[in-house]
């Protein structure tokens, strides 16, 4: 399915850190994923398949590498939204400035 470009409200620099990502090694790669859960999951598999990290692998290799790709991007995700709970709940918690004015 084919989506019309305005629909994606990226950065350049979201666009630019995926681009650079296809040139990783393997190892630099799964870093990578570690730390930029904001892509999917299939973006990140693509890579295993196409890009500088999926260089001289068997078949077997390849799907080894797209299990620790979703593995670890799982992990990172579960950190994300955890973080996002955290973030949330801060704000929930925090007093407001009407609070704030009620107590002096």
């Amino acid at each position: 399915k084919s989506y019309p470009i305005s629909k994606y409200n990226h950065s350049w620099e979201y666009t630019t850190n995926f681009i650079q990502a296809y040139y990783l090694p393997q190892n630099d790669l799964i870093k990578w994923v570690e730390q930029h859960p904001e892509y999917t999951l299939k973006a990140h598999q693509s890579f295993a398949r196409i890009g500088r990290a999926s260089e001289n692998l068997k078949r077997k290799e390849r799907q080894s590498l797209e299990l620790e790709i979703k593995s670890k991007y799982q992990i990172a995700k579960q950190r994300e939204r955890k973080q996002i709970r955290e973030e949330q709940m801060n704000k929930v918690t925090k007093p407001n400035l009407k609070d704030i004015k009620q107590t002096l």
